[in-house]
């Protein structure tokens, strides 16, 4: 037996207790269901989930997500500390009460609690799963009820199931950039996204949802990575360093305000939605081509030039961003169809733009 102290909490009149412990040693004598299977206070266990905590504890898992993880060097590894406590209920009375102390006497086996939250992260350290030496110092957190009744017991079980809001990945994602976890390129368009959101020389300043803030009719960070991620526009715009990228970015951005200048009174204009800026995103390697095929200086007034003869002879013919028709498919109804349309128009743009031996504004050269 293990004597345990105990920190006594008091709420609507029940009683509950914070306890630290060897999570080895709670597990074994807690009880719990077959993998897969339903409890009466916990849905089914996962052992896919066990086996992914237990990594985490032996610091085998990325801490990134694995669409962020590094290519250019070993992905950075979880410490593998869990921070938050398990919900258990004592099932046995364990609890001893010595004057303003209160202590739980653990016995070495049986079936003294049940796991009303956090079962993954106990049961990935039962003997079929952990993977940390019993010589490894692991303590953590739990906190304890003392034999609650079937009602409380569900309702215990629902609180920290339904009443906990997720992590928004937007916040995430600045996270990840200021813990290193990107790789080169990564890092290069997330300060690219936070230029966009926070220089005001950009066309999305104060558009973009960065570090998770409140932005109506805004653009997530998460997104604008996707888009980056997908058309490697900015990767095409010169240097490697991303301030120079951005630049040109904002270069191309501006051009798309003036041909379509109805885009920055509109909050609701398809070109301000997500599907509307990854069209233009794939748009500019269209843009980028014709520019460098006809050797076009990368700028403003430029680049507008070739819009124009993008909105006269192709968007504003088939009504592209006319959305509202009747009888109309909507091109912008997915990342597929919004992908195919901008290849469509880029192909038909370098086509009305001219072959080898002409540039855009019909001049030999």
């Amino acid at each position: 037996m293990v004597r345990i102290p105990l920190q006594k909490i008091t709420q609507k009149n029940i009683t509950f207790f914070l306890m630290v412990a060897d999570p080895r040693l709670i597990v074994k004598v807690s009880k719990y269901g077959d993998a897969n299977s339903l409890q009466e206070y916990q849905r089914p266990w996962i052992p896919k989930r066990v086996k992914e905590v237990s990594e985490f504890v032996a610091g085998e898992s990325n801490l990134s997500e694995k669409e962020y993880d590094l290519v250019d060097s070993e992905p950075k590894k979880a410490m593998g500390l869990i921070p938050n406590c398990p919900l258990l209920n004592l099932r046995e009375r364990l609890i001893v009460e010595e004057g303003d102390k209160f202590y739980l006497d653990l016995p070495e086996k049986g079936e003294c609690f049940d796991i009303l939250d956090g079962q993954h992260r106990l049961i990935a350290f039962s003997e079929e799963y952990i993977r940390i030496g019993n010589s490894e110092i692991y303590e953590m957190g739990f906190v304890i009820c003392d034999n609650l009744t079937g009602n409380v017991k569900k309702e215990m079980f629902l609180v920290p199931n339904t009443k906990q809001e997720k992590v928004d990945r937007n916040v995430l994602l600045a996270m990840y950039q200021e813990l290193g976890l990107f790789n080169k390129k990564n890092a290069n368009y997330y300060m690219i996204i936070d230029a966009l959101s926070e220089d005001e020389a950009s066309p999305m300043y104060g558009k973009v949802k960065l570090g998770g803030k409140k932005v109506a009719g805004g653009i997530s960070p998460t997104t604008l990575m996707s888009i980056l991620r997908k058309s490697r526009f900015t990767d095409r715009l010169g240097s490697k360093e991303w301030r120079v990228q951005f630049n040109n970015l904002v270069e191309y951005l501006r051009a798309w305000d003036i041909v379509y200048h109805e885009k920055s009174s509109t909050k609701s204009h398809t070109l301000n939605k997500g599907l509307g800026v990854r069209y233009m995103f794939i748009m500019g390697l269209f843009v980028f081509t014709i520019c460098d095929k006809n050797r076009i200086d990368w700028t403003t007034k430029n680049i507008a030039e070739i819009l124009r003869k993008l909105r006269v002879g192709i968007t504003d013919d088939e009504g592209t961003f006319n959305t509202s028709r009747e009888n109309t498919v909507n091109p912008f109804s997915g990342e597929s169809s919004t992908d195919a349309l901008a290849e469509a128009h880029g192909q038909k743009l370098e086509e009305i733009c001219g072959g080898d031996r002409y540039d855009i504004f019909g001049k030999r050269y």
